[in-house]
């Protein structure tokens, strides 16, 4: 057609006949010829692949791991689930992750914001649990007011979180003592009223001794020597007495 002027009219295209000539998806080009009423025909040559589709969008996944450490870590069964709730762009759920394993979130949205908690913990006998840790990509991130954790799936790979809990043997309580049972005091007795000591009596003097000292001895013999007379004396008359009231009265 020439430049400048404009063309109305129907256009058909023929299908090419040569099987070299069809339209191959292997990126090879191919030629079709099309005819026009009007009496001009145009070849157009094709080259490379024509996308029939949209692009798939960009998408990571998120891995939550559970440890168990502490003194009583030993306690916990094998196996022991816990849950881990999350919230992705508002949507909730939760994962059910066993000690020592993983659970995974495949086909997060580039750009998702994952808001992750756990809600509580298996009751273990002889187990008393402390506060959750977290980490992402191996760093260590602080949990908000609620004890969730925010984090963002910037890159299309997988985001690895680490949830390390606390297994501590619970406190023995101290036991109340016993109470005693109280005594019966026992009534005191009357004071005993001390007895007043006889007063001693004022000893005799003793007599002075003889010119010497040794005139003493020999007084004292003398007067024992004239108390024996004396007596004597007195029972010899004594006896006259007796003898004669006897001769009167016979």
């Amino acid at each position: 057609m020439p430049a400048g002027r404009a063309w109305t009219g129907r256009c058909t295209r023929r299908p090419p006949t040569s099987p070299s000539r069809r339209p191959r998806s292997t990126g090879r080009s191919w030629r079709a010829t099309s005819r026009c009423l009007g009496g001009e025909a145009h070849a157009y040559l094709f080259a490379g692949s024509i996308p029939c589709g949209t692009v798939p969008a960009e998408s990571g996944s998120l891995t939550v791991t559970k440890r168990v450490v502490g003194d009583a870590a030993s306690v916990v069964p094998a196996g022991t689930a816990f849950t881990v709730a999350y919230a992705i762009d508002g949507a909730a759920g939760e994962l059910t992750v066993p000690v020592g394993g993983s659970a995974t979130l495949d086909d997060l949205p580039v750009g998702a914001e994952v808001v992750l908690g756990e809600p509580g913990f298996p009751a273990v006998e002889g187990v008393e649990w402390g506060e959750p840790t977290w980490q992402v990509d191996g760093g260590a991130v602080e949990p908000g007011d609620d004890g969730t954790v925010r984090l963002e799936v910037a890159v299309a790979a997988d985001v690895a979180v680490t949830l390390t809990n606390t297994a501590d043997r619970p406190l023995e309580p101290t036991p109340a003592p016993t109470p005693t049972t109280p005594t019966t005091p026992t009534v005191p007795t009357d004071p005993t009223v001390p007895t007043t000591p006889d007063v001693p009596g004022t000893p005799d003097a003793p007599g002075a001794p003889a010119d010497g000292g040794t005139g003493g001895l020999a007084t004292t013999g003398v007067q024992a020597a004239g108390v024996a007379i004396a007596a004597l004396l007195l029972v010899a008359l004594g006896t006259g007495v007796l003898v004669l009231r006897r001769r009167r009265g016979a």
